[in-house]
């Protein structure tokens, strides 16, 4: 603290304030003090008094914690009414709902070292009554701060936690006078700690101190008695801190959009532990250590921390989860100078107040004004005095101060290059380039002859957010003249940097400005800025252009953007829609969002159309719930849940639950020591329509007895996954029962039925282009068309022919080990149906499941040693235990569970080389591609996947392959026939696309893509199942080089 500062004020204070001053300057006796809010001073502080004891409480307890807004408070001049430049009181705690109103109070925050200011608009060194009415307005800010309330962290406290913005300043308020000393403030990160995450655990840093403004004298001496975290730190605050520490505007994690749960704790330990690197705890002055009685606390910490948990803002919050802020963002200039010849101001206070002479390096130049901000390597100077305009670029006698608590030794050490760091004034007669810094330096300042290989800078007067300050949309460079219309062509790829303070953004094109040293135009467009709460950016120019150096070796380069601002951006003269598949535009923000998550459960049952044409099996089946071991394939098709096939919404559904119908609805208890869950796609595509003689028409359509690795589709993405360990085994418990909405009763399967994290598997996953479905009849089905259900248009092989059925008709193949068990009973019978009774074909099942042989012995099945079906053993048989077949057409009733995780997207054939004539003789190099926002940007445990695969060239396509209407779910180019084709209504591939290399499938390796001369995207969005939390992109560019 500066005292020096405060002194003269103190000494011509009115005689009413004079006798303020004794308040609170107790000398030391035992008892209880209560002049809460009282304002007092020793003669070099200010500060309101706290209620406390004198140091001598038996036990520190902490009274109450709350937050607010962090501010130093100026009073004003009392003949100019202009607020003194030096504070009253620094780091004071506010209301953050109080609001400027040019009467009462001014807020504002400064637009480089991002200090806010507190200005009453009264004298404090005035006669009364103003200096009353200052201490008046100055107690009414630091009213109705918001509370947080006691809350633990580990369960055992229940919703609602309270909320804090994320930026704010938490105080934490205790009830004696607290140890404040230097050795206390060095070790304040030890004794007050604040954790982070779900649950809190991770270490957070905010900036501690103990409050300047609250507290009382004891002998003479200020000590505080409350405690500041501030959760937000500027980058002047920042390198004034002792140590290594990172800015940060942000402040805390933002909470889950959905969660009620805390995300931050306050911890104060109350016991010290050595081997826990605890050596100290939150003391009053005489010694008494802080109590853990005033709890929530944590019992089984080593150091029994007293707990406040709490939720952080999230952007559903008002002001997006941050402090209240009404006051607009504007761009902060960084104009090169020279100060020289800094000498001491007469009169002004030693090491802070100099004046000094400016010399202006660039054509961007203006009078400084009072309040302005020069930075000189780490020293922050504000202007205190309006200067005169700059004559041949030299401003003489300009007064400065030093923006720190800390006094500059030597004012040599302010004499060097540094920047003057102007707001924007469309007033100001300056070239629009002047708000932009170029590294390295224009070879003519600012904006001509700029390097290729440049990056451009943009500063704020405040934090932005950063999603808002993107390249290719609202920080684009574009080549060409300013007022030209962005093209796909035009955006200019690239990244954006940002700095810890979220003040300077720095833009790096992804490969160097293309030209042909014709001093080649390009521009920037600044729109849709927003800070952290949302103002939008109050003025920029309209835009800012520069050139290219042409003494620069040429470039030749371009690339393609997709900014999802219309859903036909690439070509909208001459082409359809630029995506096709499962998501959703926002025109209004210009991104795309897949499905989001939904929970949902299908039944396969007789309530749907086809079973229920099929024919019940009263008795039931046992397998796979048999004591001796079991190894069951059976499957459920699109169909049996009442699906068409078409219907794109139920593709790439993740499989969550399962769960099977018990015969009558009845149940015994039974446990299953190892119980295994597999999923897959079938290879194998059972078609139940008879012939006029009632027999199978395509009878070996179903599951195959041979071998089970069979009927398990190969290939790429379609791999058979373990979703229920055998180790989890399976209790069978009848309380588990419930009534599906089709009023089947139904009994879960095992699969995700504990509390760790959810295991899925992928169904008509869309991803793969992986065939199958041999000695069938393609899709529709069979079943579906004609008498008697009309489903589906016919013809047969309409949509898809034999053995070329993609995933989204093929059916989940469910696997079931159940492994012999000494504590199962297998009295349990499955409810079935037998698709037809004509015949035991097409297979819906195979299997192997023991039991007793017709010798009376009894057989056990492990599953792990049955590479074929063998069927079971039945009782029934004369004589009892004869093997049965290993297969047959029985249909299991059920249900499944699924959510949507995954979603899938395709682009149209994109244009690798450039249009016109040249166009035909560049190749294509194409460079790794700019997704916004980038990974580390999206919702934790959300994905975007982007994949490709080129072309050469297409055939007979006509518009197609520039059409996303007339692609598939697979991305390929298809039409629907007519008559005249010979095939009414069937879909059939369009035309021929000769793909790179003859390789049809995706890579995520875009070098494999180079020569290319068309591109297709296939984008995958991947969802946060736990948090429900979904991923967007804002745009996508990809570079190409010629």
């Amino acid at each position: 603290m500066r005292n020096s500062e405060f002194s003269s004020a103190f000494r011509s204070l009115p005689l009413a304030l004079l006798l303020l001053v004794a308040v609170g300057c107790g000398g030391g006796a035992v008892g209880f003090s209560d002049n809460q809010g009282q304002v007092a001073t020793d003669g070099d502080r200010l500060f309101i008094t706290d209620a406390h004891q004198n140091g001598a409480a038996q036990e520190l307890r902490l009274v109450e914690m709350f937050w607010g807004r962090l501010v130093n408070v100026h009073d004003v001049d009392p003949v100019t009414g202009s607020a003194n430049v030096r504070p009253l009181l620094r780091d004071l705690v506010i209301n953050e709902n109080l609001s400027s109103d040019g009467i009462d109070y001014t807020i504002d925050s400064n637009p480089v070292t991002q200090a806010t200011r507190l200005i009453i608009h009264r004298s404090y060194g005035s006669s009364e009554p103003e200096a009353s009415e200052f201490i008046q307005l100055l107690k009414r800010a630091g009213n109705g701060l918001a509370p947080v309330v006691p809350r633990n962290d580990n369960g055992t406290s229940s919703p609602p936690f309270s909320y804090v913005a994320r930026n704010a300043c938490l105080v934490g308020r205790f009830d004696d006078l607290l140890d404040d000393s230097e050795e206390a403030l060095v070790q304040l990160s030890q004794m007050v700690r604040v954790v982070t995450g779900y649950p809190p655990a991770i270490p957070f840093q905010g900036r501690l101190l103990f409050d300047p403004n609250h507290g009382a004298l004891l002998g003479g001496h200020f000590h505080s008695t409350r405690v500041l975290i501030d959760l937000s730190i500027s980058r002047a605050e920042a390198e004034s801190m002792p140590g290594q520490v990172q800015a940060n505007s942000f402040g805390l994690p933002s909470s889950q959009l959905n969660s009620p749960l805390p995300n931050v704790s306050l911890r104060l330990p109350t016991r010290t532990n050595p081997g826990q690197g605890q050596f100290r705890v939150l003391s009053t002055v005489g010694g008494a250590s802080l109590s853990s009685s005033n709890g929530p606390m944590d019992p089984f910490s080593p150091t029994l921390d007293l707990v406040r948990a709490f939720r952080a803002g999230n952007d559903n919050d008002i002001n997006s989860g941050f402090v209240l802020d009404f006051g607009s963002p504007q761009l902060v200039g960084a104009w090169s100078l020279d100060l020289t010849g800094t000498r001491p101001r007469p009169g002004g206070a030693a090491g802070f107040e100099f004046v000094a002479d400016l010399t202006y390096l660039s054509p961007c130049q203006k009078a400084p004004r009072r309040g302005e901000i020069l930075t000189i390597g780490p020293h922050f100077l504000q202007v205190s005095e309006n200067a005169v305009t700059p004559n041949d670029g030299v401003v003489s006698n300009l007064s400065l101060e030093v923006l720190s608590d800390q006094a500059v030794p030597n004012e040599n050490f302010l004499n060097g290059r540094g920047f003057l760091r102007p707001v924007y004034d469309v007033n100001l007669n300056v070239t629009p380039g002047c708000w932009l810094s170029f590294l390295p330096e224009p070879g003519l300042p600012p904006d001509r002859e700029i390097s290729p290989n440049m990056q451009a800078i943009v500063r704020f007067s405040e934090a932005m957010a950063p999603g808002s300050v993107i390249p290719m949309e609202s920080f684009n460079l574009i080549r060409g003249f300013g007022g030209m219309t962005p093209t796909p062509a035009s955006i200019v790829i690239g990244s954006v940097a940002t700095s810890d303070d979220l003040q300077e953004f720095r833009f790096t094109p992804s490969l160097p400005l293309s030209h042909q040293q014709q001093n080649e135009n390009y521009h920037f467009l600044l729109e849709n800025l927003t800070d952290l709460a949302g103002n939008s950016l109050l003025g920029a120019p309209d835009f800012l252009p520069f050139t290219v150096d042409p003494e620069e070796p040429p470039h030749d380069n371009g690339g393609i953007t997709l900014r999802f601002n219309d859903p036909n951006e690439v070509d909208p003269t001459d082409s359809g829609p630029d995506l096709r598949g499962q998501f959703f535009f926002d025109l209004n923000r210009g991104v795309i969002l897949p499905r989001p998550v939904g929970f949902a459960s299908a039944q396969a049952d007789r309530s749907n159309p086809v079973p229920s044409i099929m024919v019940p099996f009263a008795p039931g089946v046992q397998t796979p719930m048999a004591p001796l071991g079991s190894r069951l394939q059976k499957v459920w098709r699109y169909v049996d849940f009442g699906w068409q096939v078409l219907d794109e919404t139920r593709f790439n559904l993740d499989v969550v639950g399962l769960s099977w119908s018990p015969i009558g609805g009845l149940l015994l208890a039974d446990v299953y020591e190892n119980f295994e869950l597999l999923l897959a796609h079938s290879r194998r595509l059972p078609d139940e329509c008879v012939t006029v003689n009632l027999l199978p028409a395509v009878g070996g359509s179903g599951l195959l007895d041979n071998l089970f690795s069979n009927n398990i589709l190969t290939g790429d993405r379609t791999e058979q996954k373990i979703v229920h360990d055998r180790s989890l085994g399976y209790v069978v418990d009848p309380s588990h029962l419930f009534l599906a909405p089709t009023g089947t009763v139904m009994m879960p399967y095992p699969l995700n039925r504990g509390n760790g994290p959810l295991v899925t598997y992928t169904w008509r996953d869309t991803r793969s282009l992986s065939t199958a479905g041999p000695s069938g009849r393609g899709l529709p089905l069979c079943i579906e068309i004609g008498a008697p259900l009309f489903l589906e248009d016919g013809p047969q092989s309409r949509i898809r022919g034999s053995n070329n059925v993609p995933t989204f008709g093929l059916p989940l193949l469910i696997e079931v080990k159940t492994f012999p068990s000494s504590s199962g009973i297998g009295l349990n019978a499955l409810d079935i149906s037998l698709a037809i009774n004509s015949s035991r074909r097409p297979n819906f099942r195979v299997f192997s499941t023991g039991g007793i042989n017709r010798f009376g012995v009894a057989i056990e099945t492990q599953p792990d040693l049955e590479p074929q079906p063998r069927g079971g053993f039945n009782p029934n048989s004369t004589p009892p235990g004869r093997r049965t077949p290993a297969g047959d057409n029985s249909f299991y009733v059920g249900q499944m569970d699924y959510v949507t995780r995954v979603s899938l997207v395709h682009s149209i054939w994109l244009p690798g080389r450039p249009s016109g004539p040249g166009g035909l003789s560049q190749v294509p190099d194409y460079f790794e591609p700019v997704i916004i926002p980038t990974a580390s940007e999206q919702p934790a445990g959300t994905e975007v996947i982007l994949e490709y695969r080129g072309a050469v060239g297409f055939l007979d396509v006509e518009d197609s392959v520039f059409d996303s209407s007339q692609l598939d779910s697979y991305g390929n180019p298809f039409e629907i026939q007519t008559e005249a084709d010979g095939c009414n209504g069937c879909v059939r591939p369009k035309g021929t696309v000769f793909y790179l290399d003859d390789v049809r499938t995706w890579t995520e390796d875009i070098d494999l893509l180079d020569t290319a001369n068309f591109l297709q995207l296939r984008i995958t969005f991947i969802n946060n199942i736990e948090s429900g939390e979904s991923p967007e992109i804002d745009a996508i560019g990809i570079p190409i080089d010629y």
